[in-house]
C-alpha cells in the first residue's frame, strides 16, 4: 500500500528522517533543492512486517528507490555539498554505500534481505553481519540502560529526581556508571 507524502514541510521532514538514519543531514541549500525536487513526489510504501520504505515518483510516474537516488547525489562532487554530518559518527563496513541499510542491524532487521544477501553476495553479507555484531557490542559496552548515569541510559531528569529523592542510591548508581 502506497501513499504520496503531501506538501513541502512533510517532504522536508521525511528527507531529514531518512538521512538521519545514516548519520547525515541536509544543508540549507540541499534541503531547498531536494524539497523543490521531491515536493508531492515522495511515496511511503508500507511493507510486510509493519515497516515502511520511502520511494519517489520519477518523470514517468513510476516508483523509484529514494535511497539509491540520494546515495548518487552524495557521491557526486557537484551535489555532495547538499549533505553534512549530523554529528554522529558515520561508520560503515568496507564497500557499503553511505545510505545502505544493514539488514543485520537492530534498526533494519530483515531476514528476507539477509537471505538474499547470502545468496547473491555471501562475502558482503558476512561483512554486514560482523559490522552489526560490532555495533551491538559497542552499545552493550556503553553501560546499563536502566541506569540514568550510564551512557546507555543517560537521563538528566531521572538523575535530578534521584539526587533529590534518594541521594545514596544516586551516588551508588553514579559510581556504578563510572566503573568505580
Amino acid at each position: 500500500m502506497s501513499e504520496v507524502i503531501p506538501g513541502r514541510t512533510n517532504t522536508a521532514t521525511a528527507l531529514r528522517d531518512l538521512l538521519d538514519l545514516h548519520g547525515l543531514k541536509l544543508t540549507q541549500e540541499g534541503e531547498d533543492a531536494l524539497v523543490d525536487h521531491f515536493a508531492d513526489r515522495l511515496v511511503l510504501n508500507r511493507v510486510l512486517g509493519g515497516g515502511h520504505a520511502l520511494k519517489y515518483l520519477d518523470q514517468d510516474g513510476s516508483e523509484a528507490d529514494l535511497t539509491a537516488y540520494l546515495a548518487g547525489l552524495y557521491q557526486r562532487p557537484e551535489t555532495s555539498r547538499f549533505f553534512g554530518s549530523s554529528g554522529r559518527p558515520i561508520r560503515l563496513p568496507q564497500g557499503a554505500s553511505l545510505l545502505t541499510q544493514n539488514p543485520y542491524s537492530k534498526r533494519h532487521w530483515n531476514v528476507t534481505k539477509q537471505m538474499l544477501l547470502h545468496r547473491d553476495d555471501p562475502q558482503y553479507a558476512e561483512q554486514l553481519e560482523r559490522y552489526a555484531a560490532a555495533e551491538r557490542e559497542v552499545q552493550q559496552d556503553s553501560g546499563d540502560p536502566t541506569n540514568p548515569f550510564s551512557r546507555a541510559g543517560y537521563n538528566l531528569t531521572q538523575q535530578m529526581l534521584l539526587e533529590r529523592n534518594d541521594p545514596e542510591r544516586a551516588a551508588a548508581l553514579r559510581r556504578e556508571a563510572e566503573g568505580v
